[in-house]
């Protein structure tokens, strides 16, 4: 297939000129990079996966961002590579601006909120975007249906929801801030825990789908401190949210199995094994139509 998506060779000794950095189990560094010879070098974040060939998490990376382009969410480049001994990485290009200074989550809510909000809720992370005026990621425009950047960032959370990814803390979002002062909120990124579960004794993959559904959690709490499960989640933004909500909704729908089939056969064959492909369109199917029946939901 002409199409697959490119596995990039990264020399070693790029590697071993580069800044090397802690942050999770994998190893990683920071890279300079130049997606053609037309532009201009830029860091990149280059992250090896340790884990045996057959539990690689680095199709699931690719994954994700290629179904955030599908349902028409901005989100940060994520490419496939190795090394010359053939460790799998992901390369993911830095989505900052020259001089642009980053503001995770935890910042913006120990910046903005009282100390009485600084719960992880997700009343208290939407109230953020009511109280800053934030602009949209550089390049991105609105589709007509939705109006503000909280409804963006609703969609974020949906994506989470549809690519089971738990992964939603308060470092994993925020905004940068260019040299006068305009703030933008950053595109989608890291989804390098999605799909982290794995039915591994059978292939009822959908009776596993359906019961990893009612228990998942994500980052957010309730007000007693404790995570909620996704679909709370999604019940919460109904609520608080509900016109950004179903549109988002109705977007991953929309996506359709022609649109995912052509997602996974880009994938080399060597992505990830047949049976983790077919769980992971088994469950991108079951967790859409979870959505939809969650979109009729009034707390």
């Amino acid at each position: 297939m002409s199409n697959l998506y490119p596995i990039i060779t990264v020399l070693r000794e790029t590697l071993d000129r580069s800044e090397k950095f802690q942050g999770g189990a994998e190893e990683k560094y920071k890279i300079p990079w130049r997606q053609t010879d037309l532009t201009r070098e830029q860091m990149a974040i280059f992250k090896i996966d340790n884990e045996p060939s057959d539990l690689s998490r680095v199709w699931i990376e690719k994954l994700g961002a290629e179904l955030a382009i599908a349902m028409g969410l901005p989100t940060a480049t994520y490419e496939m590579c190795q090394t010359e001994q053939d460790l799998r990485a992901i390369l993911s290009p830095s989505y900052m601006k020259l001089e642009g200074q980053e503001r995770s989550g935890m910042m913006l809510m120990q910046e903005v909120l009282a100390d009485d909000e600084r719960l992880y809720t997700i009343k208290n992370v939407l109230a953020i975007f009511e109280r800053l005026d934030i602009g949209l990621p550089s390049g991105y425009k609105l589709p007509p249906e939705i109006s503000t950047e909280k409804d963006l960032f609703v969609g974020y959370l949906l994506h989470d929801y549809w690519i089971d990814n738990p992964d939603r803390h308060d470092r994993n979002w925020g905004i940068q801030i260019d040299l006068n002062g305009n703030k933008e909120l950053l595109p989608n990124y890291d989804y390098g825990r999605t799909l982290v579960d794995f039915p591994l004794t059978n292939n009822r993959f959908e009776i596993f789908a359906e019961r990893l559904g009612q228990v998942r959690t994500c980052a957010f709490v309730n007000n007693s401190g404790n995570k909620i499960r996704m679909d709370e989640m999604v019940q919460l933004l109904t609520k608080i949210n509900p016109d950004a909500t179903k549109y988002w909704i109705e977007r991953i729908a929309q996506v359709g199995q022609e649109r995912l089939n052509t997602i996974f056969d880009c994938f080399p064959a060597n992505s990830a094994s047949s049976a983790r492909i077919e769980f992971a369109k088994v469950f991108l199917n079951y967790n859409s139509a979870a959505l939809l029946r969650l979109r009729q939901f009034r707390l």
